[in-house]
């Protein structure tokens, strides 16, 4: 079973955006609410789906809520916009 699989049984939207990130649809951020054992894998196969290995270091911002300030987290959308 995949990821995608799994999380359609327990959380419809997330296999949504799974499948949409796959053919190309994207959202601008993607929020992840939980613990993290339940968030992590379908991070994953969000950030293989929409951005290459090679271009992560340029394209890409992760932040953990837990130990980031949302101040942090607000200055970098901002900018990207």
């Amino acid at each position: 079973m995949t990821v995608s699989d799994r999380a359609s049984l327990r959380h419809p939207d997330l296999a949504s955006l799974i499948r949409g990130a796959q053919s190309g649809q994207y959202k601008p951020v993607y929020l992840f609410i939980g613990e993290p054992f339940e968030t992590r894998a379908v991070a994953q196969v969000l950030l293989d789906a929409l951005v290459p290995e090679s271009r992560r270091a340029f394209n890409l911002e992760m932040y953990d809520g837990r130990t980031t300030p949302i101040a942090t987290i607000l200055d970098t959308d901002r900018k990207s916009t």
